[in-house]
């Protein structure tokens, strides 16, 4: 005689656990661990792009010809374009710097031009740098996207990006050394997917999406001073 009351709880349950398992799936963190996806081994040019950034600040710092080719080089191969993004949010303090903001794109074209300059008459630099500059871009059309930007003293980006899912994701911030400053990956339920805390203001996160989602880049500056950074994205 009480199976209708069993019923009717059981009836009375099924939102909940409707409730229940939407709740689950929400806090699901959009991110595939899978171990033989991660080992594969796709184009990883935000990687390499940013380790263009980096031959570049070396070049520039102690007038190296060759690193400035390399990074010449790296920006033919990968190709890249500017994009303007609006950031999600960012706090921090003002300071005098950020007042005399410039912005430098870096372009393929400008790093080998300092490249010729800094060879300074010799000929066989001189003659591959002509060569790298006469070459074609090879990587797909448009390339990874840069941004650049400033983070404020003691201050936090964020950017809102959206990533397909099963295909690679990659996020590089390359500061201007002035401040260490750390990158964090969060999905659309504020799961964290990838960071980079490594002391320094050269930062690299890669990772694969499981379904086509928004996530968030978030960069902290430690520093006392704002920095002026490219956010680089594939």
């Amino acid at each position: 005689m009480r199976k209708p009351h069993l019923v009717f709880a059981v009836v009375l349950a099924l939102p909940l656990l409707v409730v229940g398992l939407s709740t689950a799936r929400a806090a699901e963190s959009n991110l595939d661990t899978d171990p033989a996806k991660a080992a594969t081994n796709q184009p990883a040019n935000v990687q390499n792009l940013a380790l263009a950034t980096q031959l570049i600040q070396y070049g520039r710092v102690h007038k190296d010809p060759l690193a400035m080719i390399v990074a010449g080089q790296i920006k033919k191969e990968v190709g890249v374009r500017e994009e303007k993004r609006e950031k999600a949010s960012s706090e921090g303090e003002n300071d005098a710097q950020a007042k005399t903001d410039k912005t430098n794109t870096d372009s393929a074209e400008q790093i080998l031009a300092e490249a010729k300059t800094l060879a300074q008459g010799r000929n066989d630099l001189i003659a591959i740098i002509d060569e790298i500059a006469e070459t074609v871009t090879r990587g797909r059309v448009g390339g990874p996207a840069v941004t650049y930007d400033r983070v404020k003293a003691r201050g936090i980006d964020k950017w809102r990006l959206t990533y397909r899912g099963g295909q690679l994701a990659e996020v590089s911030v390359n500061g201007d050394h002035d401040t260490d400053l750390d990158l964090y990956v969060y999905d659309e339920q504020n799961n964290l997917v990838c960071s980079d805390t490594a002391w320094g203001d050269n930062t690299y996160c890669r990772w694969y999406p499981r379904w086509n989602g928004t996530f968030y880049v978030k960069i902290v500056n430690h520093g006392r001073v704002s920095n002026r950074y490219v956010l680089m994205t594939n």
